[in-house]
């Protein structure tokens, strides 16, 4: 009787390895260092000039409060926009809208078709959530650019993802007719933070350049500065010099101004007409006495009122 082979453990080890499948290779996540990082473009000039179909973002409290600074310009020429912030704020906690971004859609009565499937309107404003208080409650510096890195992210993000808004003309029907593509031109801010939240400009900055930009978002914005008083493409130092054709006689030294007082003073002195003999009358015990002229008095009673001041 033939004796059946006995495969070896070497075999039986190779055979398996041939049997077991091979492990698929891991998808790589995309690497982050190859996005494109956000472009900020100073202007000066108006913010809210020229602004429609622009998002005009500003960093806010969690608190619903637009009550000074760039704020306040916000709240009086958009009064609808502050309404809208100060509902969403009151429906979510501090802790859930700090580090995020609200996008306000424009006025209904801005909004114009531009074709079948485009329209243009009035300015989107954006809410950047970057503090949770206001005032002396505010965040600490840190804080703030750390929650201003996250906002922008989020605005990013919240800008490409509106691609349809409803016709809000046409009410009664529904369907794709009823929706048309949101025309964004361009994303414009003041400089955020420098104001009231008092962190330095350069430094918020910095973080805004930091921020990556994924496929599709938008990769600059624009910061806007009012022009500096009285700045119109000269130097104040040239402003105020005066041209050399309608300048004024040349200025003397003061010693020679002095001299020249003092010199006129003698002349007058020397000039002036001689005081009037002075009084003689007799007194009763027969000797004379002098009554001062009476220009005279005056100068002594005024030479003693200049010395009380001085005391």
């Amino acid at each position: 009787m033939a004796q059946e082979s006995v495969p070896s453990p070497l075999a039986e080890l190779s055979q398996a390895s041939k049997q077991q499948k091979r492990p698929r290779p891991m998808k790589r996540e995309q690497d982050s260092t190859s996005l494109p990082s956000l472009k900020v473009v100073e202007k000066t000039g108006d913010l809210f000039e020229d602004a429609g179909s622009t998002v005009l973002a500003h960093a806010c409290n969690c608190q619903g409060k637009w009550g000074a600074g760039i704020a306040a310009a916000f709240k009086k020429k958009y009064p609808g926009a502050f309404k809208t912030y100060e509902e969403h704020c009151r429906k979510n906690s501090p802790e859930t809208l700090i580090g995020t971004a609200l996008l306000i859609a424009p006025e209904e009565d801005t909004m114009t078709s531009e074709s079948s499937t485009d329209f243009t309107s009035g300015p989107w404003i954006a809410c950047l959530f970057i503090s949770i208080g206001h005032g002396k409650q505010k965040d600490t510096k840190d804080t703030i650019l750390a929650n201003t890195h996250k906002a922008m992210q989020s605005l990013l993000s919240n800008i490409h993802r509106t691609k349809l808004v409803p016709n809000r003309h046409d009410k009664e029907t529904t369907g794709p007719s009823t929706v048309h593509r949101a025309v964004i031109q361009a994303i414009r801010m003041p400089r955020i933070n420098s104001g009231l939240f008092n962190v330095p400009w350069h430094e918020t900055k910095a973080v805004l350049e930091s921020v990556q930009v994924r496929k599709g978002q938008f990769l600059e914005v624009e910061v806007v500065s009012p022009p500096v008083k009285g700045d119109r493409g000269t130097t104040s130092a040239a402003k105020v010099k005066t041209p050399a054709a309608k300048r004024g006689p040349p200025q003397r030294d003061v010693e020679e101004d002095k001299e020249d007082s003092s010199s006129q003073e003698s002349s007058t002195k020397s000039e002036r007409a001689p005081l009037p003999p002075r009084r003689t009358f007799m007194a009763k015990d027969g000797r004379q006495d002098q009554q001062p002229s009476p220009i005279e008095a005056p100068k002594r009673k005024k030479q003693k009122r200049v010395n009380d001041d001085d005391d």
